[in-house]
């Protein structure tokens, strides 16, 4: 199921990168505007919630996260806490801000069992790590768009729930036997062999599936 992002206004901080992540989530700061300035946070208001918001947007990542932000306040003992975009970290520390470092983007790993994948979906590389394709199997993922990941993907999205590939999948033998997997949508139309396999939480990159998730 989508996450549920009930409760404050929906806002996004900027994760600096090759390509630059937008991180969307619910701001629960009650504090003065000044502080959205401090921390580098766009408000989302329904009218920006348009296509031009999709490049780089993500919602729910396990990895990366932006930094977090903390400030007490002295006069009330009360703190208030909110994520702060990258290039605005100096800028909140000299504001009273106390900072502590995000998660950075995943890197490609492999074993004798499973390597690093990823297709490109709403300008970010959505990775996920599975097992290595078995030799002899009569499957070119190439087909369905997913690339290996390298060291030299400095900027993999893990764990996102939006955007969210569809899956494919494709009949390997008369016995039933089925391979399946993330799905590029550069990729238009499914070579023949491949259908599509999308459940419910699958297949969400646009603005209409955005907006029923926020």
């Amino acid at each position: 199921m989508p996450r549920n992002y009930s409760n404050g206004f929906m806002s996004y901080v900027t994760i600096a990168s090759t390509t630059p992540i937008k991180y969307g989530y619910r701001c629960r700061l009650e504090g003065p505007a000044t502080q959205l300035t401090e921390l580098g946070i766009t408000k989302l208001e329904p009218a920006a919630i348009n296509d031009s918001l999709l490049p780089g947007f993500v919602l729910g990542c396990n990895a990366p996260k932006p930094a977090r932000a903390t400030k007490v306040y002295q006069t009330t003992a009360a703190s208030e806490s909110s994520f702060c975009s990258s290039n605005n970290i100096v800028t909140a520390r000299t504001a009273g801000w106390k900072v502590r470092p995000g998660k950075p983007f995943g890197k490609a790993t492999a074993s004798g069992l499973s390597k690093t994948w990823y297709v490109t979906i709403n300008n970010i590389k959505y990775a996920w790590q599975a097992a290595q394709v078995p030799t002899g199997l009569v499957v070119n993922i190439n087909d369905i768009g997913i690339k290996e990941a390298t060291a030299a993907n400095d900027d993999l999205v893990f764990g996102c729930s939006f955007p969210k590939p569809a899956r494919a999948k494709k009949q390997l033998n008369d016995n039933g036997d089925t391979f399946s997997s993330f799905w590029d949508p550069s990729v238009a139309t499914l070579p023949a062999g491949w259908t599509a396999a999308n459940g419910p939480k699958f297949n969400r990159r646009t603005i209409n599936d955005l907006r029923a998730m926020i």
